[in-house]
This record gives C-alpha cells, sequence and structure tokens, in this order.
C-alpha cells in the first residue's frame, strides 16, 4: 500500500509541475505575440522568447513522459473463473401437494 501512496503523490507533484510549466510557456507566448507596452519585440527578444517557449515545450513533454511512466499497469486483472452448479445439482423435484 505504500506504493500506491508514494505513486499519488509523486503523480501529483508531476501534474503539479506540468501546469507551472504550462503557466510559464502562456507567459512567454503572450510576451511574444502581444507585448504590453504596445511596441514590437525586437529580433533578439524574439529569438530568446522564442528559445524560452521551446526550452518549456521540452519540459513539459519531459514531465508527460515522466507522468506516463508512473502510471499502474493498466492491464485487466484475469480472476478465477467461479464454479457453477451442475446440472444435477441444478434439476429438482416440485413438491406435490
Amino acid at each position: 500500500m505504500g506504493h500506491s501512496r508514494s505513486y499519488v503523490v509523486n503523480d501529483s507533484e508531476v501534474a503539479e509541475k506540468i501546469e507551472q510549466q504550462f503557466h510559464a510557456y502562456v507567459a512567454l507566448f503572450m510576451k511574444l505575440h502581444y507585448p504590453t507596452d504596445g511596441h514590437a519585440v525586437s529580433a533578439a527578444e524574439r529569438r530568446e522568447l522564442t528559445s524560452q517557449i521551446k526550452a518549456s515545450v521540452n519540459e513539459i513533454t519531459l514531465l508527460a513522459m515522466k507522468r506516463k511512466r508512473c502510471k499502474f499497469d493498466t492491464r485487466p486483472v484475469r480472476h478465477p473463473i467461479p464454479q457453477t452448479a451442475t446440472g444435477a445439482a441444478r434439476s429438482y423435484r416440485p413438491i406435490s401437494g
């Protein structure tokens, strides 16, 4: 049971890191395409922001791959076939009366 608990903690931590990195990505994207001061972004700033966006996307991808590795094995569990009554046990005689 300890393993499943650590799985939940690790999975939620990875999900939180993905969310944080996504917010950073959106902030960089907004800075690149919608500058706040109304001036166009210079070529040097554009290259830097583009580089940071690529790094952010790579980090999100790596975190997503890590999260996928943390998942439990999802193959169906095989249960033994339950015993059923035989034909003789199922037959019965009605009570006359």
